[in-house]
């Protein structure tokens, strides 16, 4: 165990231990794990970010003939050919991606089927691409067209024969032909700073935070509606028993036929939460299905897959669709990463106040319509700190 105390995101990442650990765990491994993190919480960020590069390199649910898999493992033990640890990690990262992107395209090229009720399909069908836009709104159409839409609110509406209009005054066409819309997928990428809102051709509305993105089908199938969803979304469904509406995010599967709940999934997190608003959904995680009732939230560890059902003050969790921030004894750092999303602003703790930020656990409400100066002197009142801005960069100290 004193072996890894040293390691960085890197070294994890590139430990065939670890590596075995996160694609295939058991209780002895999960039990070594566990213990490693509590006796070396200082190291939980960078276990957490190289769990996240050893995921997305998992390529075991895709298949290729077995003579194109040859071929490309021939090329990564050629090119991995002792080299130092970063450029292993480096290579390691190029060749993984090569093979997904192959595997990617003959799966695309060998399955022209609608989206599956399959979770794992669904993950490897729609995967997302490119990363969060800096400034603008993005929305990406089925032919990889991109349509950059400015704005800190943007209203995003399908009507009834699928074309979009943009803060309900200018339309993006799209020419798809009727039998296909429902096997292409647009997306809608939201940068820091920004909040936008789809409504679909069925009713059925999300609203995604700031630093998220949406994928969803042209055209909902017949039988079903589902979306793909990184970051935070709060959904109103229209109810439909015969097309239930399916929300993906990770190995987490929400399922309903008309409600209201929020999904939490930002990949820096190190939990994915759903609450229930109102109605009921079933919410399948890890093999286990499990249904909600209004006002509960379920949360799921990512690193270590312990699911918790909880109650909690609802309007808490969805209040960022209407510009506001509530909390109730909640910790100093979380609230931070809020902020940063939501004013496209970066904290940086001083080593003397990393302590008092970790321990410090707040309550109150912030008004997300101020301007970044106010709701930095209110975070200032609720703790020992004090901030000094450099342009979009905030250095938190410890009074």
């Amino acid at each position: 165990m004193d072996r890894y105390r040293r390691y960085k995101c890197e070294d994890f990442a590139s430990d065939m231990d670890f590596i075995r650990w996160v694609q295939q765990p058991d209780s002895e491994s999960d039990t070594f794990w566990s213990a490693f993190m509590q006796l070396y919480p200082e190291l939980e960020d960078e276990i957490y970010n190289a769990r996240n590069i050893v995921q997305s390199l998992t390529l075991d649910k895709l298949e290729l003939p077995e003579t194109d898999v040859r071929i490309l493992w021939n090329k990564i033990d050629t090119d991995t050919k002792k080299p130092s640890r970063k450029k292993l990690l480096i290579t390691i990262l190029t060749s993984a991606a090569c093979i997904a992107l192959v595997f990617g395209l003959w799966n695309l090229h060998n399955n022209k089927t609608n989206f599956s009720t399959d979770q794992s399909v669904l993950s490897d069908y729609i995967p997302f691409s490119g990363s969060i836009p800096d400034t603008d709104v993005q929305v990406i159409l089925a032919d990889n067209s991109r349509h950059n839409i400015s704005g800190n609110n943007v209203d995003l509406q399908y009507d009834e024969e699928g074309r979009l209009v943009v803060n309900k005054k200018n339309e993006i066409r799209q020419e798809i032909s009727s039998g296909v819309k429902n096997t292409l997928f647009n997306q809608v990428v939201v940068p820091w700073g920004k909040n936008s809102s789809i409504v679909f051709s069925d009713g059925s509305r999300l609203w995604l935070n700031a630093g998220s993105r949406a994928t969803y089908p042209v055209e909902f199938a017949d039988d079903s509606r589902e979306v793909m969803i990184e970051g935070e979304a709060y959904f109103e469904v229209a109810h439909n028993a015969g097309r239930p509406f399916k929300v993906k995010t990770g190995n987490i599967l929400v399922t309903v036929l008309g409600t209201r709940f929020n999904i939490n999934a930002y990949p820096e997190e190190s939990t994915t939460a759903v609450t229930l608003v109102s109605g009921s959904v079933e919410v399948g995680a890890d093999g286990r299905k499990t249904v909600l009732q209004q006002d509960q939230m379920l949360s799921v560890d990512k690193l270590t897959r312990q699911q918790t059902v909880r109650t909690v003050d609802v309007y808490d969790v969805i209040c960022w669709k209407d510009g506001l921030m509530q909390f109730h004894s909640e910790n100093m750092k979380n609230i931070l990463q809020r902020i940063e999303r939501h004013y496209a602003i970066r904290f940086a703790i001083d080593r003397s106040a990393e302590k008092t930020v970790k321990e410090s656990f707040v309550s109150g409400k912030l008004d997300l319509k101020e301007d970044v100066e106010e709701v930095l002197k209110t975070i200032e009142s609720l703790a020992p700190i004090k901030y000094k801005r450099t342009n979009n960069q905030v250095l938190i100290r410890k009074i």
